[in-house]
């Protein structure tokens, strides 16, 4: 058209090249349809009910044509190598509106995001590449915790992750000062809370009976573990005394610190009687 090498022409003949170019296309894609037309299409073809209206000769051509014939037989570029996609041929209107409809506008717009960390990740947890739930469960209380306090919701009812509630539970067993700092700087249940959820779980009984094994098997069955057990007995000395304490699902109060396991007391009057029957049998150890 200009008789030079398209790199050395000036800004306004490239956009005339680009209009000549667009002038003298033969058909166009319709990507939302998944359909090619021809740009002379008829617009009308034969009604040939009940069987599928065929195109117009107009279309027809295109798919005779050796232009079209040959991008047909052109592999499709690879993933890798889309990101090399020459902007003339990336529809800028469109990807704007694109990621303001779907609220990613800033990531999109600034072209070094890729790079970013949060971003790396966000596309490494799409792909399958991240699967740590502890860590998945802390942005996804992060991101609610933003989120109330914009919509100027407390915390009230605050649902935790379940991998992260339990990374939180441990913590805290192990060291309530290093879990105090952990909830200065990221969303963690309250000390109450998990005091709460603790004391609403069965408890284990103080004695080897079958109750024992069964609370053993439940939770095994949980955390989906098949592997070995063993039974084993803690030979840790104590010191020999007797404590009374209430249990819940007997509805009395028990003795315990005897060889002979906890005893039911029902009437404290009796309670004189009971220690002097069983004062020799201290245990001594667990």
């Amino acid at each position: 058209m200009f008789k030079m090498m398209f790199s050395k022409l000036s800004g306004k003949k490239k956009e005339e090249v680009f209009d000549a170019q667009r002038h003298g296309h033969k058909w166009h894609n319709e990507h939302c349809l998944l359909k090619i037309f021809s740009t002379t299409c008829q617009k009308t073809v034969p009604d040939q009910t009940p069987n599928r209206p065929l195109p117009c000769s107009s279309c027809t051509s295109v798919l005779q044509s050796k232009a079209f014939k040959t991008l047909l037989r052109k592999p499709a570029p690879s993933a890798k190598n889309l990101i090399f996609t020459n902007k003339i041929y990336r529809n800028q209107i469109l990807g704007e509106i694109y990621r303001r409809v779907v609220g990613l506008k800033n990531i999109i717009k600034d072209l070094n995001s890729k790079n970013k960390p949060c971003v790396r990740y966000a596309n490494g947890v799409l792909a399958g590449r991240y699967n740590d739930q502890v860590f998945s469960g802390l942005l996804e209380a992060m991101v609610q915790k933003r989120n109330r306090k914009e919509r100027g919701v407390g915390m009230q009812n605050f649902r935790y992750a379940p991998a992260w509630d339990e990374f939180a539970h441990i913590l805290n067993i192990h060291s309530p000062r290093a879990y105090r700092a952990l909830r200065k700087h990221f969303p963690a249940p309250a000390e109450r809370t998990l005091r709460k959820c603790k004391a609403q779980q069965p408890r284990f009984p103080q004695q080897i009976c079958d109750c024992t094994f069964r609370l053993v098997q439940d939770h095994l069955a949980e955390i989906d573990y098949k592997g070995l057990c063993s039974l084993s007995c803690d030979d840790t000395k104590l010191f020999a005394m007797y404590r009374l304490y209430w249990d819940g699902e007997q509805h009395a109060h028990m003795l315990v610190g005897g060889t002979d396991g906890p005893i039911k007391v029902l009437d404290p009057d009796d309670m004189k009687e009971i220690l002097h029957s069983v004062k020799d049998k201290k245990a001594v150890k667990v």
